[in-house]
């Protein structure tokens, strides 16, 4: 219900907490993130919830989701962000349900070793590349990424992006 916009560096920072819920919000024009969970001197963020919010035109990415653990995202939309529209990374049981991503500079959806977490029904169109998952390299925490992409019904849509619609690098895994 808010809106989040012009900062210098990141729209919002989340780095501890538990049953966070970010809803209706819009982060838009911010100079780095426009919303960025990721792990702080507390610990992790436990069962963060992001619903129908818009992150448009930031600065890096639309939303990273890092060091979380139970995390549920449904309706967003990423679009125009100069890296990644989501990015996703140390996560263990995210769920990300319909969400978009469209016209980021880079990635609309992109991940880095993420454990038991699944995107379903998203669109991914427009983007360099659609969705992007990466694997750990050996050495640098656990081996794969266990990231399921899938769509019910046929409802995964990923298209127009300028390289690949998804793609899996290094080590990653996926169905």
């Amino acid at each position: 219900y808010s809106t989040f916009t012009g900062a210098s560096l990141d729209g919002v920072r989340l780095r501890s907490g538990r049953d966070l819920v970010v809803e209706r919000s819009r982060f838009i024009s911010n100079g780095g993130y426009g919303l960025r969970i990721y792990k702080g001197s507390a610990g992790r963020i436990e069962r963060a919830t992001l619903l129908a919010n818009e992150f448009i035109a930031n600065g890096a990415y639309g939303a990273a989701v890092g060091n979380t653990r139970d995390a549920y995202l449904e309706g967003n939309l990423y679009s125009q962000n100069q890296f990644a529209g989501l990015w996703v990374y140390d996560a263990y049981s995210l769920q990300g349900v319909r969400d978009t991503a469209s016209y980021n500079e880079s990635h609309g959806i992109g991940g880095l070793n993420s454990i038991d977490s699944g995107i379903a029904d998203a669109t991914a169109t427009g983007n360099r590349n659609g969705i992007r998952i990466r694997g750990n390299e050996p050495g640098q925490g656990p081996p794969t990424s266990d990231l399921v992409i899938e769509g019910a019904a046929g409802t995964l849509t990923v298209t127009g992006n300028q390289y690949s619609g998804i793609e899996f690098l290094g080590i990653a895994t996926g169905q």
